[in-house]
């Protein structure tokens, strides 16, 4: 049986592509805390990475499901390698969205 699955599909690239650039808008933020500008940016950026976070638990749970039917050995550490940058971006996301709030 082949399985002609794409881990890392464009979408999902464009989404953490997204995920990363609104932490480190967040860091950016934190690092200029003095312009007028920087608490609008800082709430922005953290309602994005809260809502981002809701969306890569809904992406793992998939890339958990969807890796179980599959016995290839690659695509196997591809879904392993796309979970756990899900996760760091998960973490990540947390610690920054705290940090900025406080």
């Amino acid at each position: 049986m082949e399985n002609n699955s794409i881990v890392f599909t464009p979408l999902r690239i464009l989404l953490i592509s997204t995920i990363i650039i609104f932490n480190l808008l967040a860091v950016f933020t934190l690092l200029n805390a003095e312009a007028s500008w920087a608490e609008f940016v800082g709430v922005l950026s953290v309602v994005f990475i809260m809502l981002f976070v809701f969306v890569i638990l809904l992406e793992w749970t998939w890339l958990h499901h969807r890796s179980k039917g599959t016995e290839e050995v690659k695509m196997k550490s591809q879904y392993r390698l796309a979970k756990l940058i899900y996760m760091v971006l998960f973490v990540t996301g947390f610690v920054i969205s705290y940090v900025v709030l406080a």
